[in-house]
């Protein structure tokens, strides 16, 4: 008699064998590696390496809050109070980066409190992001020192109300993404060789932006500073640039360069460039005095001077003002779209329009080519003798006829290439 296995059995036979045969190409290996087994889980310090400042890792002493003494990352876990006499940071130790994580190193207005954040000793490659630090009794972040601590970089910081500069870097340092406003000593302090990019200073007592020699300034903006808005030290470069309602606008150094850069509603010039410095596309508009003011051997080039209460263009000897336009300046008849009362400039290609004076020289020897006057209130060229210049036709009454098609006949009546025109 034969026997079958009901079709349950078989299944749960069939089941069974792959569960054993999944079982075996899944288990761990059958020769195991030897020595102890280590575990799999993730310490602590490897979720967060950095270390957090407080009592216990970072210990105050008698003129801190806090003191870093070690190389490291650092990084705040909340506000850090003043206390009178202390600096909130004090960072002993080079090659530290502190993550304020948006929390606020706050002085509290305390009169006697130092600086929020400053150096012990001449370290370098200090790093500070993310955060706040106002209300302190002297500077808000003090990196500088006299011994040169170069290499450190602030960024997306907010330096508010504090007594002392906001920030000061120190040495071939990097300013990046950050805000002074309300400061005592001034905004943003660099020394030589340091950059300052998409930055802004309001509101501060002295200049909003001041720089060493060697420094380039980038996408900044000052308003409001009691003293000048943005100082372009000794052979440094500000690009892209605004100054608003500042005592003065810019200011520049020695061989200095301004690009691209915008002075507006100013209490004295938009722009005094100092020794052989050079202005190239730059806009001074609405600012008490003139528009630009310019020491000997200066360069300026393709900008624009509008509604500035005596000059468009003020210029000393030595310099080249060429292709530029002067709008509505000077009130009373003192104003001139371009003045100077220097010698051996070469003022060529520019063009002036309803101001007080077109041209107005009282020097000797400038070279005047090439330019236009139209609608000036007391006389489009006002020239001492000694000086040279290309023909000066008067063409502002002269009717023409108009123009429909591919050719016309010249108007300006002179084949002199170098010929001033009145119009």
């Amino acid at each position: 008699m034969t026997h079958k296995t009901p079709a349950r059995t078989v299944l749960s036979l069939s089941a069974l064998a792959l569960l054993v045969t999944g079982a075996a190409l899944y288990a761990g290996p059958l020769d195991p590696p030897t020595g102890p087994i280590t575990p799999t889980y993730k310490t602590l310090a490897d979720i967060e390496p950095r270390t957090a400042i407080n009592a216990t890792n970072t210990p105050g002493d008698a003129d801190s809050v806090f003191r870093i003494s070690q190389p490291g990352s650092y990084y705040l876990t909340g506000n850090v109070l003043g206390e009178a006499n202390k600096r909130g940071i004090e960072i002993a130790a080079s090659n530290v980066t502190l993550d304020l994580a948006g929390f606020v190193v706050d002085g509290q207005s305390i009169v006697s409190t130092l600086e929020g954040i400053a150096l012990d000793g001449s370290t370098i490659s200090i790093v500070i992001r993310n955060g706040q630090v106002r209300g302190w009794g002297d500077g808000g972040i003090d990196l500088f020192s006299p011994a040169i601590a170069p290499g450190n970089r602030v960024e997306n910081v907010i330096a508010r109300n504090n007594v002392g500069t906001g920030i000061s870097p120190g040495d071939s340092a990097s300013v990046i993404g950050c805000s002074a406003i309300s400061n005592g000593g001034g905004g943003i302090s660099v020394s030589s060789n340091a950059t300052i990019v998409n930055c802004i200073a309001r509101a501060n007592t002295g200049a909003g932006i001041l720089t060493g020699s060697g420094c380039i300034i980038e996408n900044s903006t000052a308003r409001l500073n009691t003293g000048t808005g943005i100082i372009v030290s000794t052979g440094s470069v500000a690009r892209g640039c605004s100054a608003f309602d500042n005592e003065l606008g810019f200011s520049t150094g020695v061989g200095s360069v301004v690009e691209g850069c915008t002075a507006t509603d100013n209490n004295t010039h938009g722009f005094s460039l100092g020794l052989s410095s050079q202005a190239t596309a730059c806009t001074a508009t609405n600012n008490e005095d003139s528009g630009f003011s310019i020491a000997a051997g200066g360069m300026v080039s393709g900008c624009q001077s509008s509604n500035n209460g005596l000059h468009g263009f003020s210029f000393s000897n030595f310099c080249l003002i060429k292709n530029n336009f002067a709008y509505t300046n000077g009130t009373g008849g003192v104003g001139a779209g371009f003045f100077s009362p220097s010698s051996d400039s070469r003022i060529e290609g520019n063009a002036s329009r309803a101001s007080d004076y077109g041209f107005w020289f009282t020097g000797t020897r400038n070279l005047i080519i090439g330019n236009s006057s139209v609608g000036a209130t007391t006389t489009s060229w006002e020239i001492a003798a000694n000086n040279v210049y290309g023909q000066i036709i008067d063409r502002s009454a002269a009717g023409t006829a108009a123009v429909s098609g591919s050719a016309a006949a010249s108007t300006i009546v002179t084949t002199d290439p170098h010929a001033n025109v009145t119009h």
